[in-house]
């Protein structure tokens, strides 16, 4: 909420606070507040005005988000893009976006003894506790690294025309820096689905698996076996990639009542046990993967480019450097990408040229939009925005998504015995179940080919302080707490409100 919805939300609570034309003790403590909510006001005008003509990822807009979580002294600056690095670099690659797939295809490249310049739109937030942590990702959403996206009104979800916030990483490794830390292949099926149906050549799940393996090491927990068995993990696990793969129950994270529970309550409805649901198989039930190393998070950038940036001078990033569009020429029908058009956080706007190709890499959301922005698309739509079209092409659309449906239960009090390193390290997402639904496996039938698994059930184990209250107190509160923030927070369009008797 903003410092004018807090001025006319305490200004409309001070007229529900009068008695017999008087304040109530209720009323002149809001009236006590006014000040303090003016003054907020006062800074966010201020603030505006900084960022006013700034691009995204700078300090400034960066200071303008909703949900403020990461102090300014835990943004480094140590890959500023600058006008003189720009203009005297010669690049053959320009990789945009330095998230999952930017970070691990700009050192490849760079491996291969290629120049590549890769550019990110928002700063450096690696060294924050609330990056550091996937257990406090919650934080994140909407916060300065988060670009903070909202779909359009919705009008098949409740209530109608409810609106979708649409967290993207805004920082160096990009939404590996900000997600819940989770290291998910996914379905066989859908890869070969790709390969087979769409004609997507090197997209089956053979095809892809050897690229899977080359960027992962492997904990020894995980796939640990003998004979047959260990013969067929080392078939489909990786063991000397750079993305650090582990499982937290067990042994870090030592006995958890409610995940045993969790994993026998799946077996008895005859769901099979997986332990390594990356492997041969994804249906099952099993402790859940996560891509973290000892310290906590390991996000792409830590995991591919900034180990290897020494030891490889042709491999150029550029942070806060936001890209405009691509640069494209068009000789004899045929249109090339020649270079990017990149805004810094000076205000400066380059044209920055590259030899071979430019590649986005800037996610789902924000690729195909550099691709409109450049002339790539629509051309109706394109020409509703004054953008000439260049190449048209069906961009920006069948964004898919998938629902989330949470249910709570609540357990008994216990005392906490979760390690240090394993809390740094856990976004309490412990265990999961993959399974096909009926209906799937009815369209299987219909299809006469395997689909896989459709449905993903993660369990979430969260504690509260109970030292103070009793547990149904405590429990009666934070339901309190939730109902009254996500009242708030619709009444703004921020978040769902569905209260039920």
């Amino acid at each position: 909420m903003d410092a004018a919805s807090s001025v006319t939300c305490a200004l409309a609570a001070l007229a529900l606070r009068l008695k017999n034309g008087q304040l109530t003790t209720a009323g002149k403590a809001l009236l006590g507040a006014l000040p303090i909510l003016l003054m907020q006001w006062r800074q966010r005008l201020q603030r505006q005005k900084a960022a006013r003509g700034k691009h995204p990822g700078t300090a400034e807009q960066r200071a303008l988000c909703f949900n403020p979580a990461i102090q300014k002294e835990d943004f480094e600056e140590r890959f500023i893009g600058t006008k003189e690095a720009l203009e005297s670099g010669s690049f053959d690659y320009i990789v945009v976006g330095s998230g999952s797939a930017g970070c691990p295809l700009a050192a490849r490249l760079a491996k291969a003894g290629a120049s590549v310049l890769l550019v990110e739109a928002g700063g450096e937030a690696q060294r924050s506790m609330e990056v550091q942590m996937p257990k406090k990702m919650w934080r994140l959403w909407q916060s300065e690294v988060d670009w903070g996206f909202r779909s359009v009104p919705q009008e098949k979800l409740l209530p109608p025309g409810r609106r979708l916030d649409m967290e993207r990483g805004k920082t160096l490794g990009g939404s590996s820096a900000i997600n819940y830390n989770m290291w998910v292949r996914g379905a066989p099926e859908d890869y070969d689905r790709w390969a087979e149906e769409f004609q997507c050549q090197g997209w089956s799940y053979q095809e892809v698996l050897p690229h899977f393996k080359s960027v992962e090491r492997v904990s020894a927990a995980i796939g640990d076996a003998s004979g047959d068995a260990a013969s067929s993990a080392a078939a489909f696990r990786g063991r000397g990639g750079a993305v650090k793969v582990n499982t937290l129950h067990p042994p870090m994270l030592g006995s958890m009542e409610e995940v045993e529970d969790f994993l026998r309550a799946c077996e008895e409805t005859g769901d099979a046990r997986n332990e390594d649901y990356n492997g041969p198989r994804l249906p099952g039930v099993g402790y859940t993967q996560f891509n973290t190393e000892g310290g906590g998070r390991e996000d792409c950038f830590n995991a591919f480019i900034e180990p290897i940036l020494r030891w490889y001078p042709n491999l150029h990033v550029a942070s806060e450097t936001f890209c405009r569009k691509v640069l494209l020429e068009k000789t004899d029908g045929q249109v090339r990408a020649t270079g990017v058009q990149v805004e810094l956080r000076t205000g400066d706007i380059l044209e920055v040229k590259c030899r071979r190709e430019v590649v986005l890499s800037a996610g789902a959301l924000l690729t195909p939009q550099i691709l409109m922005l450049s002339g790539i698309g629509e051309a109706k739509h394109l020409k509703e925005h004054g953008i000439e079209c260049v190449r048209e092409l069906p961009v920006g659309q069948n964004l898919q998504d998938h629902p989330l449906v949470p249910t709570v239960l609540l357990g008994e009090p216990k005392e906490e015995t979760m390690p240090r390193a394993a809390y740094r390290n856990s976004s309490s997402l412990n265990a999961q179940l993959f399974w096909q639904s009926e209906v799937d496996k009815k369209r299987e039938e219909e299809l006469k080919r395997p689909l896989g698994a459709d449905i993903q059930i993660i369990l979430v184990t969260l504690s509260v302080e109970t030292d103070q209250l009793d547990f149904a107190e405590q429990a009666r509160r934070c339901l309190f707490a939730m109902i009254l923030v996500h009242v708030v927070c619709s009444k703004m369009h921020r978040y769902p409100a569905i209260l039920t008797d």
